[in-house]
């Protein structure tokens, strides 16, 4: 048994005999770790990196992929990842397994503030089988929590509407859907959302989720707390929780999954020390439907170098970007973040939805656009001001466009349109 709230290399000591014990039993029982590894089985230092794509190969062999390491008859769950970076990855969990996703949920809503008693708008996606869909849901009930599980398919007007009738005291939903819905009450209900019930926004799943400008504003307009989630679709889709004290995230999944830290580029191992930049990858302790083992998952973290007032003394740490979001320009590595952050603070002139235009055509003047929603679409001095600050900050020219607000949209694919490669 692992207790999660530890440090970390006291959380990694407790983990090594489950990790030991998994890695043995995936050998045995799962042809795809079996034909990665080959025979003997390497040491869990030397085991081999993991991807998506290799996982999601894996899928063509039938039903759930080589690697579901449990007969079917056991499976009471399948689950999807979002497919924003193109076909979806399913994956099935057992009756164990998905009472493990419910500890992990209810222990993060918890420390996000959420209470038994209160009536949560669910406005992430809930359809196609989508992972953080029905068992969030599940989570809040289990809680004594009332969930109210519309899911961005709704739409904008039925969501107000839910709001405006039903007075839920959370609202749980993207950034991008949180602005949108913000402004839509206005429109719909003559009213700003900062009258309404809502008290608490829970927010994340998008680049740039993290911005304390954004998320202060998105507070001024829910006159709500704002505390931000994250996690990982197919490893655990709650992971990291921010507590009162806003000051990073917390890693809650230490008795499901373990993390380390490597370098995005080259792969090589990072210590998972205070202030530390890398890449995450995940194995889990024990999931027995189609687990992961040192798997990369693209999320590029910092570690935050101090101690947290609220006295939990697990990792804590901030979200950079993904790195396979990251865009190269002109020998300049840059992260969806760092734009955000420059769109933060033109804020509240610029509304804070923007969209990302990558050009990888030799033309030095167009290499990177940044589409922003306004108000002022003719402000020609806004415009020049953001570009003078776009290429101060980030060191490459960036070019921006004004369009009208909602002109980029909110919904369940919203992370999946930031960036358009052309």
């Amino acid at each position: 048994m692992v207790t999660w709230n530890l440090s970390h290399d006291e959380l990694r000591r407790q983990q090594r005999a489950l990790l030991d014990a998994q890695a043995t039993r995936l050998h045995r029982e799962s042809p795809f770790y079996e034909s990665l590894w080959g025979c003997p089985r390497p040491s869990l230092e030397s085991l081999p990196l993991v991807t998506k794509k290799d996982l999601h190969n894996a899928l063509a062999a039938g039903f759930l992929g080589t690697n579901v390491a449990v007969s079917h008859d056991k499976i009471v769950h399948i689950h999807a990842s979002s497919g924003t970076s193109g076909r979806p990855t399913y994956f099935g969990l057992t009756e164990a397994d998905y009472q493990g996703w419910l500890d992990v949920f209810a222990r993060g809503f918890e420390l996000a503030g959420v209470q038994a008693g209160q009536r949560v708008l669910h406005a992430f996606a809930m359809s196609r089988g989508y992972a953080g869909g029905v068992p969030m849901a599940d989570a809040l009930y289990r809680m004594g929590c009332l969930a109210l599980p519309m899911g961005a398919e709704a739409g904008s007007a039925r969501l107000v509407d839910a709001i405006d009738r039903l007075k839920p005291a959370v609202l749980y939903a993207s950034p991008s859907m949180c602005r949108h819905l913000a402004q839509r009450h206005l429109d719909l209900t003559g009213r700003s959302a900062a009258d309404s019930s809502v008290c608490l926004v829970l927010t994340g799943g998008e680049p740039g989720a993290g911005d304390p400008a954004s998320k202060q504003a998105l507070g001024l307009a829910w006159g709500a707390e704002v505390r931000e989630l994250g996690g990982g679709t197919d490893v655990c889709p709650m992971m990291f929780v921010e507590c009162a004290q806003k000051a990073g995230l917390h890693f809650i999944a230490g008795d499901q999954v373990s993390m380390e830290l490597i370098d995005p580029d080259t792969g090589d191992p990072r210590p998972v020390a205070p202030g530390v930049r890398g890449e995450v990858v995940y194995s889990h302790l024990a999931r027995e439907a189609n687990p992961v083992m040192r798997m990369r998952h693209g999320d590029v973290i910092e570690v935050d170098p101090t101690d947290c007032p609220c006295g939990l003394s697990t990792l804590r740490m901030r979200f950079i970007g993904r790195s396979d979001d990251m865009i190269i320009v002109r020998g300049v590595k840059i992260f969806p973040s760092s734009l955000q952050e420059i769109v933060s603070e033109f804020q509240p002139t610029l509304t804070g939805g923007f969209q990302i235009r990558h050009h990888t055509s030799s033309r030095a003047d167009e290499a990177l656009t940044v589409i922003c929603e306004t108000s002022t679409v003719d402000d020609v001095e806004l415009l020049r001001a953001f570009e003078s600050r776009a290429r101060e900050v980030l060191g490459v020219r960036v070019s921006c466009s004004l369009v009208p607000v909602g002109s980029l949209g909110a919904d369940a694919e919203q992370k999946g349109q930031l960036i358009q490669r052309v």
